[in-house]
C-alpha cells in the first residue's frame, strides 16, 4: 500500500478567511504591538516591528483585500513568517493575525480549488486563490508576488 505525502500546514486565522501555508513558513507567533509608520507604503502595510534585534515589516491580510481592518485588538497576535523569496531586506515578515494557527495535515487530495475562486472587484485578487482544505474555505496567498510588492516600500 502506498503511503499518501502530508505536508504539515497552518490555518492562520485572519477576518473572513484564513490563510492556508505550510507550516515551515512560520517562525514565530508574537503578542501584538504597536508599529513604527512607513512613509509612503500603502495602507495594507501597517508598519515597522522590531523582532530579534530586526525591523521587520507588518501586513494586514483584511487591508491587501481591501477589507478594513478589525477594531478590535483582542486575540490579535502578529504570525512572523520566513520570507521566500530570497531578497535580503525580506528575511521575515509579520502577518497580523486573529487568534492561534491551527496545524492541518494536508493530504494528496485535500485540497479543492473553489468555485469563482477570486471575487473580481477585491484588490491584489491575483495574489491568492480560494481553497476548501478539511472542509473549512480558505485562502493559499502567492507570498512571492506579495513580498515582491512589499520590497517596493521597504528601503535596504
Amino acid at each position: 500500500m502506498k503511503s499518501r505525502a502530508v505536508i504539515r500546514s497552518l490555518l492562520l486565522p485572519v477576518m473572513n478567511e484564513p490563510l492556508l501555508l505550510p507550516s515551515v513558513v512560520l517562525a514565530e507567533v508574537i503578542s501584538y504591538r504597536m508599529f513604527e509608520y512607513l512613509p509612503g507604503s500603502p495602507q495594507w502595510v501597517l508598519g515597522l516591528i522590531e523582532w530579534r534585534g530586526i525591523s521587520l515589516p507588518v501586513i494586514s491580510f483584511e487591508e491587501f483585500r481591501g477589507y478594513p481592518v478589525p477594531k478590535t485588538l483582542i486575540g490579535t497576535r502578529i504570525a512572523i513568517l520566513n520570507g521566500i523569496s530570497g531578497n535580503p531586506r525580506l528575511g521575515f515578515l509579520g502577518l497580523r493575525i486573529q487568534g492561534i494557527p491551527r496545524l492541518v495535515l494536508v493530504r494528496d487530495g485535500d485540497l479543492i480549488l473553489r468555485d469563482n475562486p477570486v471575487v473580481a472587484t477585491e484588490e491584489n485578487s491575483e495574489m491568492y486563490i480560494s481553497v476548501t482544505v478539511t472542509a473549512q474555505p480558505a485562502l493559499i496567498p502567492d507570498m512571492e508576488s506579495i513580498e515582491a510588492l512589499l520590497a517596493s516600500f521597504i528601503k535596504s
